[in-house]
């Protein structure tokens, strides 16, 4: 089962980093078999699609013309 560290938080007052939860978790409950740190990137740019149409040289692709701005 997964849980994520963000909703643990919503529930209980947590003041110790992810590994302690981790070792405290596989003393006490259930093995912890692996934890994966995801990081938000530092700049996130969101476009729009404006075109679309298909791939001259193939049946299944389509090209797509993107406005993401000044970016």
């Amino acid at each position: 089962m997964r849980y994520s560290n963000n909703l643990l938080k919503r529930y209980i007052s947590l003041d110790v980093q992810p590994d302690q939860i981790a070792r405290e978790l596989t003393l006490k409950v259930c093995e912890v078999e692996e934890m994966h740190i995801r990081a938000i990137p530092d700049e996130v740019v969101i476009g729009k699609v404006t075109a679309i149409k298909p791939h001259p040289n193939a049946d299944k692709l389509t090209v797509c013309q993107l406005d993401c701005g000044s970016k």
